[in-house]
Order: structure tokens, then C-alpha cells, then sequence
């Protein structure tokens, strides 16, 4: 059983991207891991002259989630070719050591999966690199076998906020074990 935080790189209600979460989700509780869904737009922007004792508690709760967790999962729409801001601010916070984690960053401790999702039909395959080292310059470790673009994000979605494709459950499933299975590695 793994300990899996999991974050949408959108804030919009109605997006992919937290689908993509909502879906890991519930496969990774069908396959009794551990799960907690954060929302990095709950945390300020980054500033060094926030980060003294003490540091904001969003900041404190969110990299002690991930410090703790196995696997992180990020999905990110791709604006303009990019990760989101939100995701960005979030790697910024989690590349830092604060009192929690004195000796290295929250991120450096979990296999980090990575997922663009997008209505268009290359699921942000333009982000998707950017995503993946804006994670290694954070001190963050992404599988190579743990990564995704989804299309037609928008389109596949479920009216509940899921997905229910079996061609995107295989794809996410495959992730998500990719994930799990690099912790031992």
C-alpha cells in the first residue's frame, strides 16, 4: 500500500485536470493505497520573505502531505506550452527546506508522476517536458514510465468529474502503477 498525494494544476471547477485527480483517486483506493488530494491554489505566492519561522500553515500542510507520500501525482493543463502557475508556485514551495524538512525538500522524498491534460487533441504534450523538469529543478524525482498527455480532456470526461473510458482508465492505471511500482526501485 502506498501513500499517494495527488494535485490538479487547475483551479477551474469544471476541469480535466481535476478529473484526471478524481479518477486516479478512485483507482488508487480500489487498489487500497492511501490517497490525499491537495489544491496548490490554497497557497500564497512564493516569497522568500515568507518563508520564515513560522511559514505560512497552507505551505506547512501541503509539503508535509507530500514530504510524508510515496508517489505525487501532478496533472497540469498546458497554457501557452507550460505547466499552469499554480503548479509552478507549488514546485517552488516544495523545492525548499523549512523546519518540517530541515535536511532536503518535501519533493525530494516521493517518485513523482507526471500528467498533462488538455481539450486539445495533444493533451499538452508541448508542457509535458517543461512539467518534467520544472519537477527535477525542485529537487523532484519524475518516472520516466510515470508520465501522460491526455487529449480531448473535456470531451472524455464524465459528468460526475471522472473519467469512464476504458481506453483512459488503462492509460491512468498504467501511471499510477508506474508510479507505485518505482517506490521500491
Amino acid at each position: 500500500m502506498a501513500n499517494i498525494a495527488l494535485i490538479a494544476g487547475s483551479i477551474r471547477k469544471d476541469s480535466g485536470n481535476r478529473a484526471v485527480i478524481a479518477t486516479l483517486e478512485h483507482l488508487a483506493k480500489k487498489k487500497d493505497h492511501q490517497t490525499t488530494v491537495l489544491d496548490p491554489g490554497v497557497l500564497p505566492l512564493f516569497s522568500e520573505d515568507l518563508e520564515v519561522d513560522p511559514i505560512p500553515e497552507a505551505v506547512r500542510e501541503f509539503a508535509g502531505a507530500v514530504g510524508r507520500a510515496d508517489v505525487f501525482i501532478i496533472s497540469s493543463p498546458a497554457y501557452n506550452g507550460y505547466p499552469s502557475g499554480v503548479v509552478k508556485n507549488a514546485l517552488d514551495w516544495l523545492s525548499r527546506t523549512n523546519a518540517d524538512f530541515p535536511d532536503a525538500s518535501p519533493l525530494s522524498r516521493p517518485v513523482t508522476a507526471t500528467i498533462t491534460a488538455s481539450p486539445g487533441k495533444s493533451g499538452g504534450d508541448n508542457a509535458l517536458p517543461h512539467l518534467r523538469q520544472m519537477v527535477r529543478n525542485s529537487s523532484g524525482r519524475p518516472v520516466e514510465e510515470a508520465q501522460l498527455c491526455l487529449g480531448n480532456a473535456l470531451a472524455l470526461k464524465g459528468s460526475d468529474g471522472q473519467y469512464h473510458d476504458a481506453e483512459v482508465l488503462t492509460k491512468l492505471e498504467s501511471v499510477l502503477d508506474a508510479a507505485v511500482k518505482d517506490i521500491s526501485a
